[in-house]
């Protein structure tokens, strides 16, 4: 069963080496982005999830355990993500500069991986709700259409509880004439976002276009590889080197992009009336659906427990019977 989405095409993700944790004034992840490349589309070894769904689930408060996870996934890099200031990424100390625009070092406060982190857990909750509903006839809560959003430069992030959007007067209409001065551009941006979006379904899908569509354009380094078939022959042998090979390869530095590759995907299955996302059977957990084979478990895991669960179940509920 292949887990590679549409538009990954041949990516890789490059991983992260020499990542620390420091905890000088907040937690933050310190390293670098190494040479070694994976495949961030295939199942994660230790959990049988998606790199989508391993994030979505990665317990940030065990901080300790982050630098290794960072080694083994890739990092987040948030100083590539316009949805935060980037003075606020900034070292404590005077003499520790890291330039933010670094193609390789990066410096990533565990308070903006929690924000991106809200943001994908939230997009898997919205696939598996608007499957439920337009293929399964489940139920639709307008609410779900009016997440909290915290806006940034470019695009915006899913807020806490208590986020701007919480109030259903942030999702009111504004006066457009005040949006001519830039003291004025997250106010722009937001109406930007929210033009024309409603409660339903329809302006929930929009909705998730529009805050997908700035993770699908971060930076990537480019490879092209022009050879023969048969490298280790003559290249002017004819009859031995083959015909003429042209590789064309991506590598992206920062795991949110294939992450959103992925939550594309889902959103993209809904739109041609397939399962994009669901909610694990066992663990109750909103998971991406890429195959219709894979569509009620996350994982084999939970789909082994379940059928443990149920099968416990039966020999009591016939030991009761027969006690009777």
């Amino acid at each position: 069963m292949s887990t590679r989405p549409r538009f990954a095409a041949d990516g890789v993700l490059r991983l992260s080496v020499e990542v620390a944790l420091e905890t000088d004034r907040e937690p933050v992840l310190t390293g670098r982005v190494g040479e070694q490349t994976y495949d961030p589309f295939g199942r994660v070894a230790s959990s049988d999830l998606l790199l989508v769904e391993e994030f979505a689930r990665l317990d940030l408060s065990a901080a300790r355990s982050l630098p290794a996870w960072y080694e083994q996934h890739g990092a987040v890099r948030v100083e590539r993500s316009e949805a935060f200031d980037h003075d606020q990424l900034l070292p404590p100390r005077r003499g520790e500069y890291t330039p933010l625009w670094s193609p390789r070092l990066f410096r990533d406060p565990l308070r903006f991986i929690a924000a991106e982190q809200r943001s994908v857990a939230w997009h898997l909750d919205a696939l598996a709700r608007l499957s439920e509903h337009l293929l399964a006839d489940g139920p639709w809560d307008p609410a779900w259409a009016h997440p909290p959003l915290d806006i940034g430069r470019s695009h915006a992030t899913i807020a806490g509880p208590d986020g701007p959007a919480a109030d259903p007067a942030w999702w009111a209409e504004d006066d457009a004439s005040e949006q001519t001065s830039r003291a004025h551009h997250r106010k722009r941006t937001r109406l930007r976002l929210l033009a024309g979006l409603g409660d339903g379904p329809g302006s929930l899908m929009e909705l998730q276009r529009r805050l997908i569509s700035p993770y699908l354009f971060g930076v990537a380094d480019y490879h092209l590889r022009l050879g023969w078939t048969e490298a280790d022959a003559e290249p002017t042998d004819m009859a031995q080197r083959g015909p003429l090979v042209v590789q064309y390869t991506r590598s992206w530095a920062t795991l949110l992009t294939p992450v959103y590759v992925q939550i594309l995907e889902g959103l993209r299955r809904i739109s041609e009336s397939e399962r994009g996302g669901a909610f694990c059977r066992e663990c109750g957990r909103p998971f991406l659906v890429l195959d219709a084979r894979r569509a009620y478990f996350c994982n084999d895991r939970e789909r082994y427990r379940n059928a443990a669960r149920l099968r416990r179940q039966r020999l009591g509920a016939t030991r009761s019977a027969v006690e009777e």
